[in-house]
């Protein structure tokens, strides 16, 4: 392709293929269209399935676990929640983000 992808007008973008976003979308679109692979005794179909499930688990897992910038931010703004609150039960920060 000789065009610059960011100068094309959205009629001529829609006809350009793309790439999945993320593993599991990327799982999802092989799931729906993955006869290629079992022609030929390429991969039997219960290999295909257990393949399928272990990865598709591994991508929840990660789409799921918090980024540790996440757990900072979440430690932080609970702290500056905590401070702010008169009277709180909760004792004061510790000046490292925790509460200990």
């Amino acid at each position: 392709m000789d065009k610059n992808l960011y100068d094309l007008p959205p009629e001529e973008l829609k006809d350009i293929p793309t790439v999945c976003g993320s593993l599991r979308e990327a799982l999802t679109e092989l799931q729906n269209d993955h006869a290629f692979l079992l022609k030929g005794d390429v991969l039997q179909p219960r290999l295909h399935r257990i393949v399928h499930r272990t990865e598709m688990g591994r991508s929840l897992r990660f789409e799921h676990t918090p980024h540790p910038i996440e757990f900072q931010m979440l430690l932080l703004g609970l702290t500056k929640t905590l401070v702010d609150v008169p009277n709180h039960p909760w004792p004061e920060p510790t000046g490292h983000g925790f509460l200990l």
